[in-house]
């Protein structure tokens, strides 16, 4: 039984990917492209993007769309490089369910431009000055203990959901039971939200950090400031979070 779950789903998906790829040859051939001509664009696309497989294919009409309307140049091996890390935010982020084949949100019922999405997702891929992660940095510790003091630094990491509303903020300390912590990078205040090679692994990505340790004293989750991953709340283990913030560490009792 679960295998014929499985194979069920894989084909709602492949249908997606296929029906946005039959959108993006008509837009194209829109443009006056023969069907050939376009399908031969639309292959050398997918191979110039790597992060253009699987279900993050179903992107391809509103990538192709963004083309067309001078969004984005798909001829352009700079373009898809920021189509293909735009592709990689968007994989672990909630925009991956929020946006349809055609880039159209959910929220606004729109269709968003390539800058939009942007907007939406907090990142700048204009801007090519990535930051080192290698070289070293100090960490500032601050213990939060309420929701009004959380509230102060919500403009660093806005999409962090234990800052949406004192309720989320309970639930996730379990009504103070569990310690919170923020962890400031000593560059936090100008490193640019710009998706490294290693996202969410990058500059931004540490600059800032959440750490939550339950009533035993244990850590039970670490976010990064992209709030990667934010179901699982696993983007560094205990011992990754003692080596990123060196001596700091200690300051999380």
């Amino acid at each position: 039984m679960k295998s014929g779950r499985r194979q069920v789903n894989y084909r709602i998906i492949d249908g997606v990917e296929q029906r946005s790829r039959n959108a993006a040859i008509s837009l194209l051939e829109g443009q006056g492209l023969s069907e050939e001509e376009a399908t031969s664009f639309l292959t050398n696309v997918v191979e110039r993007i790597p992060y253009l497989k699987g279900s993050l294919q179903k992107f391809i009409q509103g990538i192709v769309r963004w083309h067309i309307q001078g969004n984005i140049d798909l001829t352009s091996s700079s373009d898809c490089s920021k189509v293909n890390t735009l592709l990689r935010v968007i994989r672990n982020s909630p925009a991956m369910d929020m946006y349809d084949k055609n880039f159209v949100s959910e929220l606004s019922g729109q269709e968003d431009s390539f800058k939009g999405v942007q907007s939406v997702l907090r990142v700048d891929l204009d801007d090519t000055d990535t930051q080192d992660v290698c070289q070293e940095h100090d960490y500032i510790v601050i213990p939060v203990e309420s929701y009004e003091q959380a509230l102060n630094y919500k403009d660093l990491a806005p999409d962090w959901c234990i800052l949406e509303s004192e309720e989320a903020y309970n639930s996730h300390t379990f009504g103070g039971q569990s310690k919170f912590y923020f962890c400031l990078r000593d560059d936090y205040k100008s490193v640019k939200p710009i998706p490294g090679p290693d996202f969410p692994y990058d500059g931004y990505g540490y600059s800032v950090i959440a750490v939550c340790k339950d009533a035993d004293g244990k850590v039970s989750s670490v976010t990064s400031r992209w709030n990667f991953d934010d179901a699982h709340e696993n983007f560094l283990t205990e011992s990754q979070l003692r080596k990123v913030l060196g001596d700091a560490w200690d300051k999380l009792k």
